[in-house]
């Protein structure tokens, strides 16, 4: 089309279309442009980028979060503002500033009561950054909260959402906030692991790949990123290898607080679509990978212990999903494969090492046993034909035999075909009661359709007298019914059906 108009460079909306609908990076566009003389207008591609991830985020800040986004929360004045202090603690002193229970601002809670609060400061992470919000407890001197979740308003409120579970809070409570640190860590493991993840994506795939999503807690981690076919298994296992080898060399994971334009020149990897402070937080693993991040990480990656992938598959447009788990998780999965594989084993009576072997040897056996049960069943239905047909009738110059089958629907056609063969111009009529149903089949020779005959007819017919229905070509054709009891009631009607048919 760029030839026909006798265009050089790519349109920027044409360009963001391949890659938004169809999945092709500008990388890539750019690369195949310029093998034929031509380029992409980056530009007017980032300008339409800019515009999505703006629409997105705005379609996301009018979303409510679990009743976070309420007007107890909204219309609070600027100056409410919690200290995170999580970075470094998982346990702080801080003050109840504010306490909301059935969205309603309230001075005290008792126990029972589901309610979410604000601290002047605390340790426990509001959900952001694809990474789960903390669980713990707030105690106060008379009162204990079970925090279930810790989210992050749209304008910028950190709450803490959970159940007194015993005594009464009142607003200017001090207390003490306990993050569950078991939970913390695995979250921190697994967030860390993320972005072990997104440099070796970058490392063996290509520079193309983009974050487009993750999801960090403390069971799994999940990242979505820019790519434009599902990954082989040798790649998925490249992936995997390296950033089991960053594990093992034990990279200290450090952070550094620098300005929006520092980071970048640091070259830290940044999220097309977020905005940014003017100071912001890098987090570095070694000299492997260097990120923009607010979330929580481990201090050094041997803490990840173990990293597995579990899935990857697509979930739009030129964006792939990756989904895997770390240290425990990652033990459980490996413990739990090991269980399915000793169990396969002891089935096929093998040692793990030989049971693939046995599984194949199995299979051949398996395949030739089929090919065997189908010769027999051929030669079965050859003696059964012989049977069915000495009792067919001639109506009006036509053998027609009618008969039950123990067969299934395969069966009953191939039997069909025999009789056909064996009684030359004829009508064949076979019924199945096998399974919990009823299957009528009719066959009609090509002269016999010539004559007038129609299997279509014949079947929609007979079925109707099982409480059935169906239809077909004249030569063939299939139904299914419900009243077995009506089985042969229906085949004895079909010689008054063939009669009035055939003129």
């Amino acid at each position: 089309e760029m030839k026909k108009d006798n265009e050089k460079i790519l349109k920027g909306d044409k360009a963001f279309k391949l890659y938004d609908t169809y999945g092709f990076p500008a990388e890539l566009t750019s690369e195949i442009l310029e093998e034929i003389g031509m380029s992409i207008d980056m530009e007017g591609f980032n300008n339409e980028m800019k515009l999505q991830k703006e629409r997105a985020r705005a379609a996301r800040e009018e979303t409510n979060y679990m009743g976070a986004d309420i007007d107890a929360y909204t219309s609070l004045s600027s100056d409410i503002h919690t200290e995170f202090t999580g970075y470094d603690k998982l346990e702080d002193t801080g003050e109840i500033l504010i306490i909301v229970k059935d969205g309603e601002r309230v001075n005290n809670a008792q126990s029972d009561d589901k309610i979410s609060l604000i601290l002047d400061r605390t340790p426990f992470y509001a959900e952001m950054g694809g990474q789960v919000g903390d669980r713990g407890k707030i105690i106060s001197q008379n009162a204990e909260i079970e925090i279930e979740d810790c989210r992050k308003t749209s304008n910028g409120k950190v709450i803490h959402i959970g159940r007194v579970i015993s005594g009464s809070v009142s607003t200017g409570d001090k207390v003490t906030a306990k993050v569950n640190k078991m939970r913390r860590n695995d979250i921190s493991r697994n967030h860390t692991a993320t972005h072990l993840l997104d440099a070796a994506l970058r490392n063996v795939l290509g520079t193309h790949v983009q974050q487009a999503g993750s999801l960090v807690d403390d069971e799994k981690l999940r990242f979505d990123f820019t790519h434009f076919k599902p990954l082989s298994e040798e790649e998925l296992k490249k992936v995997e290898r390296l950033v089991n080898e960053k594990i093992l060399e034990g990279l200290d994971v450090v952070t550094y607080e620098k300005t929006l334009e520092e980071a970048k020149k640091m070259g830290a990897i940044a999220l097309f679509d977020e905005k940014y402070a003017d100071t912001v937080r890098v987090v570095c693993a070694g000299d492997f990978s260097m990120e923009l991040c607010g979330g929580t990480h481990i201090s050094n990656t041997s803490s990840i212990g173990m990293f597995k992938i579990i899935s990857e598959n697509g979930v739009a447009a030129g964006v792939r999903r990756i989904e895997a788990v770390t240290g425990k998780g990652a033990v459980n999965y490996i413990e739990n494969l090991e269980k399915i594989l000793k169990e396969t084993a002891g089935i096929l009576k093998a040692q793990i090492k030989d049971a693939p072997l046995k599984a194949q040897s199995i299979t051949e056996e398996v395949k030739q046993k089929d090919k065997e049960i189908e010769i027999l069943k051929g030669k079965m239905a050859s003696n059964i034909s012989d049977d069915i047909a000495k009792t067919s009738k001639n109506i009006k110059g036509i053998n027609v035999v009618t008969a039950v089958c123990d067969l299934d629907v395969n069966g009953l056609r191939d039997l069909g075909d025999k009789l056909k063969c064996k009684l030359g111009k004829s009508i064949v009529v076979l019924a199945s009661t096998k399974g919990d149903k009823v299957t009528f089949i009719s066959m009609a020779s090509k002269d016999a359709v010539k004559d007038g005959a129609h299997s279509g007819i014949i079947v929609k017919e007979i079925a109707k007298i099982a409480g059935g229905s169906g239809g077909g070509r004249p030569d063939m054709a299939q139904a299914g019914a419900k009243n077995k009891d009506k089985v042969d009631e229906a085949l004895q009607a079909v010689t008054a059906i063939v009669e009035n048919m055939i003129k």
